[in-house]
C-alpha cells in the first residue's frame, strides 16, 4: 500500500483542457537573442547557490540600460498595461507578461464534481474589456475585474476577485472550476476539486496561470444608482455623480452641514449596508477630503460618495429600495434626493479600453458583519474611520 500512498501527492500532470499554445514548448532556437528570457545555463544545471544577490535595483550594473528599457516599451501593446493604482507593483516582485495567452472558449453545460452549468475557458492573457466582449457573445455574464484592462483571470482571482456581483455569486474565486498552471519547476499541469486539490485551493490565492476554467451566469443587470454628500458646496466631478433636489448640473454638489451630521449620515449608510448586501448588491463608497474654490479662497471639505450596483434589479426596484436610506438621511439635515438608477444588461459590462491612471494607492480592510449590526460597534467602526480621516 505504500507505493499507491506516495503516488496520490505527487503532482499529477494531466491536462484535462488547453488552448493550442498551451502546447507548445520553447526551444533553444526560441530564446537565443533575448536575454529577459535567456538566462542561466541549461548545459551546466547546478542547485547551488551563490552569494550574489538575486535583486537588481536601479543603478545596479546588471540594471537594463535606457535603450534596452525603451525597446522593451516599445514591443508592449500601450493599451494593455496594468491598472496603475498600485495594486500590480511591488519592490522586487516578479511580473509575468501573460498578454499574449489568448482564447475563450463557451460551455453550454460543464460538469466536474458537484458542479453542472455553464463555463467558459478563459486564456490568462484576456483582459476584463475582451472578456466582456465574449461573454457578450456567449450571452452570459462572467465575473471579471471592474477596471477594463485588468487581467481577467491573473492577479485579479487570486487576490479574491471582487466586483459588483460579489453578493450575488460570490467572488472571482469562487468562480475558478479548474486551472491550468506552471509549477515553479516548470511543470505543467491541471488544478482542480479531483486533480492536484491542494493546489487549486493554493492558486485561489496567488501563482502564474495560464487559463481557466470559470463559471458562466445567465446575464444578470444590474440597477446603479449614485448619490454623495459633503459638509460644504463643492463642485464635485469624480467618478460617482451627485445629484442633488436644488440643481440640474450634477457636478454641483450643493449640501452642507457640520461634520456631526455627516458622520451621522456615514452611520446611517453604514447600516443600511448589511440590507444592500443581503440584497445582492455592492455599494462601493469613498469618504475623503475635498477642495472648495469659492472667491479666491480655499475651503477644505469631506465628501462622501457611493455607487449602489444593485444586481438583478429593475431601475423601479432599485429607486424604492434606496428610498429608505434617502428618507434617513433627509431626516438627519443631509438633504439630497433620490437619483434615478439606470440599469445595464450584464453584457459587455466594460466595452472598451481605457482605465485613467490613479493618483493613490488602495488597501484593503475587512470589516466583520457584527461591527455593522451593534451600535456599540458601529460607533466604535465609525469613530476609528473618522480617526484616518481627520
Amino acid at each position: 500500500m505504500r507505493p499507491l500512498i506516495i503516488a496520490s501527492v505527487l503532482l499529477q500532470s494531466v491536462n484535462c483542457f488547453g488552448f493550442p499554445w498551451e502546447d507548445v514548448q520553447l526551444t533553444e532556437d526560441d530564446v537565443t537573442g533575448k536575454p529577459d528570457l535567456a538566462f542561466g545555463d541549461a548545459s551546466a544545471p547546478t542547485h547551488q547557490y551563490s552569494n550574489a544577490s538575486c535583486r537588481t535595483f536601479p543603478g545596479d550594473a546588471s540594471w537594463p540600460s535606457p535603450e534596452r528599457w525603451s525597446k522593451f516599451n516599445d514591443e508592449l501593446e500601450q493599451e494593455h498595461g496594468p491598472r496603475l493604482l498600485g495594486k500590480s507593483t511591488g519592490a522586487g516582485s516578479l511580473s509575468i507578461w501573460t498578454r499574449h495567452l489568448q482564447g475563450f472558449e463557451y460551455y453550454p453545460t460543464y460538469t466536474i464534481g458537484n458542479y453542472t452549468g455553464q463555463a467558459a475557458h478563459v486564456g490568462a492573457g484576456l483582459q476584463s474589456f475582451e472578456l466582456g466582449r465574449a461573454a457578450s457573445q456567449a450571452n452570459v455574464t462572467i465575473i471579471a475585474p471592474g477596471g477594463s484592462t485588468v487581467g481577467a483571470f491573473g492577479g485579479f482571482f487570486q487576490g479574491g476577485g471582487h466586483s459588483a456581483y460579489t453578493s450575488f455569486y460570490g467572488l472571482g474565486a469562487d468562480q475558478i472550476i479548474a486551472i491550468n498552471i506552471v509549477t515553479a519547476d516548470g511543470r505543467y499541469i491541471t488544478v482542480d476539486q479531483n486533480c492536484n486539490e491542494d493546489l487549486y485551493f493554493a492558486m485561489r490565492g496567488g501563482g502564474p496561470v495560464t487559463s481557466v476554467i470559470t463559471k458562466a451566469h445567465p446575464l444578470t443587470p444590474i440597477s446603479t444608482s449614485s448619490l454623495a454628500f459633503s459638509t460644504s458646496p463643492l463642485n464635485y466631478t469624480g467618478p460617482f455623480p451627485a445629484f442633488t433636489p436644488t440643481t440640474n448640473d450634477p457636478t454641483f454638489l450643493n449640501t452642507s452641514m457640520p461634520h456631526s451630521v455627516f458622520w451621522a449620515g456615514i452611520k446611517a449608510y453604514f447600516r443600511f449596508s448589511l440590507k444592500i448586501a443581503d440584497a445582492g448588491g455592492i455599494g462601493y463608497n469613498f469618504i475623503r477630503h475635498a477642495s472648495l474654490q469659492l472667491n479666491g479662497s480655499t475651503t477644505d471639505t469631506l465628501l462622501f460618495t457611493t455607487s449602489l450596483q444593485m444586481v438583478n434589479m429593475s431601475a423601479d426596484q432599485a429607486f424604492a429600495f434606496a428610498a429608505p436610506l434617502i428618507a434617513e438621511l433627509n431626516a438627519l439635515g443631509i438633504s439630497i434626493a433620490n437619483p434615478t438608477p439606470y440599469t445595464t444588461s450584464g453584457r459587455n459590462l466594460n466595452p472598451r479600453p481605457g482605465d485613467a491612471v490613479g493618483g493613490s494607492r488602495l488597501a484593503t480592510r475587512l470589516f466583520p458583519r457584527k461591527n455593522f449590526e451593534s451600535e456599540d460597534l458601529l460607533e466604535k467602526t465609525t469613530g476609528v474611520i473618522k480617526r484616518r480621516i481627520p
